[in-house]
């Protein structure tokens, strides 16, 4: 199946009363180490995941995939993912895992 990953901003944009966000400033400064939820989705199916962050450069993130996804996605616990701030719905405060 072919997944993509959903722009945080666009559904807030959509749903700004029901869909929160973290700061633009809070997600372009993310650390190699920190945990971040990102949504998936794939045939109208989404699901929020962690991903930890493994990687910062000028494109954006990678990191590894840290929870277990439903078969229907085509992903696998520790696949690696390229995202940027816009992907990102959550950031987990340091230490939280």
């Amino acid at each position: 199946m072919i997944w993509h990953l959903v722009s945080v901003e666009e559904r807030h944009a959509a749903f700004p009363e029901t869909f929160d966000i973290h700061p633009r400033t809070e997600r372009e400064t993310v650390l190699p180490g920190q945990f971040v939820k990102i949504i998936f989705e794939c045939d109208g199916f989404s699901e929020r995941m962690w991903v930890v962050v493994t990687r910062r450069d000028d494109d954006g993130y990678c990191g590894s995939l840290r929870n277990t996804p439903h078969e229907g996605l085509g992903l696998d616990w520790g696949d690696l993912i390229q995202f940027g701030p816009e992907h990102i719905a959550q950031v987990a405060p340091i230490g939280f895992f």
